[in-house]
């Protein structure tokens, strides 16, 4: 899909996968949340110093998120930098590394980003609605980020496996 605007040298690319929360079980409730947060964490040939550095370097931002139903992966950047910016996004999408020595701090974030929403009078009103309404061991009825029992169960081979699965 394209949208074009031409007051504004910028592009937005957004691919979405079918990666979501609602397609794992229980035991590894925040999988793709995880499988997201890691996705920059080295691609390709390249660590995550490298990845960051270029997108910075090009004034650029780069993000992926998971839902219920898709993990979606955007990048804004300048029309003139595309071509050097390109093959790091590919990457990210198609070949994700995520490197062990990575995972224990993004591991950690996510945690702490759980414990936050736990003190969110408004998440954990919808949590308990979507609990009480689906029912815990539904997929719906989980948060997308899983619980931090959850997190603490995934290891690399799951991330690396949801990766295959579904690009």
């Amino acid at each position: 899909m394209l949208l074009e605007n031409r007051t504004l040298p910028t592009v937005t690319l957004a691919t979405q996968l079918r990666a979501g929360s609602s397609d794992e079980p229980a035991r590894k409730a925040g999988l793709a949340h995880f499988t997201a947060w890691m996705l920059d964490e080295g691609a390709g040939t390249r660590s995550e110093a490298e990845i960051s550095e270029a997108i910075e370097f090009a004034g650029a931002s780069l993000a992926a998120a998971a839902d219920r139903e898709t993990t979606t992966v955007t990048l804004r950047a300048l029309t003139h930098t595309l071509p050097d910016l390109l093959p790091i996004y590919a990457d990210l999408i198609r070949r994700p590394t995520f490197p062990a020595d990575r995972l224990e701090l993004q591991r950690e974030r996510v945690i702490a980003s759980i414990r936050a929403d736990e003190e969110d009078p408004g998440q954990v009103a919808r949590r308990i609605f979507r609990a009480t309404l689906f029912g815990e061991e539904h997929p719906q009825g989980r948060p997308v980020t899983g619980s931090e029992q959850s997190v603490r169960r995934l290891a690399r081979a799951d991330l690396v496996e949801i990766g295959r699965a579904h690009v």
